[in-house]
């Protein structure tokens, strides 16, 4: 009757450990998807900083209210694509020094 009882129970405990692992390995899939996605956008944030910083940085010699208006939105356009690409690599760079500070204790 013992043995009965302990081998089910090994075997939803198997069971169990099998569908955790299951799901543990769906999310990771998942998750490393995410990140994959994260730094190919990251790339073209970095491609499109670097064109944009070209252009705010050649001179304009049209002095028109409207051409001004257009270099200043595409100043903020250029600070807002910095602040985007320091958010999603500010919690990146905090879990890298959250691990490399666990390392050294």
């Amino acid at each position: 009757m013992l043995t009965t009882i302990l081998s089910l129970s090994l075997v939803i405990i198997v069971g169990l450990l099998a569908l955790s692992i299951y799901f543990n390995i769906k999310h990771a899939m998942i998750i490393l998807e995410i990140q994959d996605s994260i730094e190919k956008c990251l790339d073209i944030l970095d491609l499109e900083y670097s064109k944009m910083n070209e252009i705010i940085n050649t001179p304009v010699f049209f002095d028109s209210v409207e051409v001004r208006h257009v270099i200043n939105q595409i100043k903020r356009s250029y600070d807002s694509l910095l602040i985007v690409a320091n958010t999603l690599t500010s919690t990146v760079s905090e879990n890298k020094n959250t691990k490399n500070t666990g390392e050294l204790q």
